[in-house]
């Protein structure tokens, strides 16, 4: 007799090891299409998918409150074993995540880097050690993640902006990342301030052609910053970073 919790070889296996972000959300692309045709331009706005993972979210509380219920001994007569609870539980998880996701598609935004460029610029910030990878570039920006290699997984840089465009991506460098004396470089450091970042941009127009590096401070408007690349532009990302930070870490 055949083993039941093994697939055959034309099913989908019903939990799969090592299942990643951009898994579920093609899954989900598919099977949303069955619900919705045309999705994402079905008719259903932001605010529809948003309004249906808020709610997903509500009954994932209202899951909690019991729990907290039965760690107080406030448990009412009829409710709920902590068994069955957490099993609900894991189903309101599951559905409020599955929402995010196409609230996310709906936007053309990609879960995985949404997440992993988050959770990325927060522990720079926060002068933490942990990075999750940067997802790999998609078909439609084959360029992404590839343009920067030397410094990818370099805890000083961070990813502050993807633009439009395959290499239209900014990389911030905070000012606690500055070295007290920078590397020798075509830089007019005379431009950088205590409690600015360095901000490096790809620019492309009229004599700007590459990578450029900029002085922000983020007290000011963003978009008053001081050029520091004082020649041209920079052929890569690498070769404006490697003229802030010296070597990658």
């Amino acid at each position: 007799m055949e083993n039941p919790t093994q697939p055959t070889s034309t099913e989908t296996p019903m939990f799969a090891i090592g299942l990643t972000f951009r898994e579920v959300s093609a899954t989900q692309l598919r099977r949303a299409r069955r619900w919705h045709p045309g999705f994402p331009n079905d008719g259903w706005t932001g605010a529809d998918w948003s309004n249906a993972m808020c709610g997903e979210a509500g009954e994932t509380a209202n899951i909690v409150k019991k729990l907290r219920r039965l760690d107080f001994g406030l448990q009412q007569a009829a409710g709920d074993k902590r068994e069955d609870l957490l099993a609900k539980l894991a189903m309101e998880i599951g559905d409020t995540f599955l929402y995010l996701d196409l609230l996310a598609q709906h936007y053309g935004l990609d879960t995985a880097r949404c997440i992993a460029e988050t959770f990325n610029r927060v522990s720079v910030r926060e002068g933490f050690p942990e990075r999750l990878p940067r997802p790999d570039a998609g078909p439609a920006d084959v360029t992404r993640g590839h343009e920067l290699s030397k410094f990818a997984n370099d805890p000083r840089v961070a990813i502050d902006a993807w633009g439009a465009s395959e290499r239209d991506v900014t990389y911030r460098i905070p000012t606690r990342w500055i070295p007290s004396v920078p590397p020798s470089s075509g830089l007019d450091w005379s431009v950088f301030t205590p409690g600015d970042d360095v901000v490096v941009t790809y620019e492309q127009h009229g004599t700007v052609h590459g990578w450029v590096v900029d002085a922000e401070n983020d007290a000011d408007s963003p978009d008053k910053a001081s050029r520091m690349t004082t020649w041209g532009a920079y052929a890569s990302a690498d070769v404006a970073l490697s003229h802030v930070l010296g070597d990658p870490r």
